[in-house]
């Protein structure tokens, strides 16, 4: 019996969409306590890319939910979250950002041994050259 059950679960393991099989994983990467190391923003038609230093923390826990602060510039948000392939789907309920209450944003994030990368979808500066925050963090052991 022990065989045949084991045997049904690896093959629904081997017919599970891939991309499932991957937002399985980078959820579970995710959960923990992160500290933002560095900031980016990279310019779509130009590549140019001006870094900064920025101090924060992340948090994702293992019941869906998220907390984002930024210390220098004072953005903070919390919500819930969830994972679609390598993007990751934050619903703030509470943010700095007034109009990202109640919205869902979806940036990408990808985790490499214990460094996050966490990459904005497109925004536009002030003069309407488009561009993505790129976060680096790191996670807190």
């Amino acid at each position: 019996m022990k065989s045949k059950t084991f045997a049904a679960i690896a093959l629904s393991c081997l017919m599970m969409p891939p991309q499932i099989a991957l937002a399985q994983n980078l959820a579970s990467q995710l959960i923990g306590e992160w500290k933002q190391t560095s900031t980016a923003q990279k310019y779509v038609e130009s590549s140019v890319v001006t870094r900064g230093v920025q101090r924060g923390i992340a948090v994702f826990t293992r019941d869906g939910f998220f907390a984002f602060n930024l210390n220098r510039t004072g953005f903070f948000g919390s919500g819930t979250f969830k994972v679609e392939g390598e993007v990751v789907v934050l619903r703030y309920e509470i943010c700095s950002v007034r109009e990202w209450v109640g919205q869902d944003r979806r940036p990408t994030m990808q985790v490499d041994n214990k460094v996050l990368t966490w990459t904005s979808a497109q925004l536009r500066d002030p003069g309407g050259k488009a561009y993505h925050d790129v976060h680096t963090l790191e996670r807190i052991e």
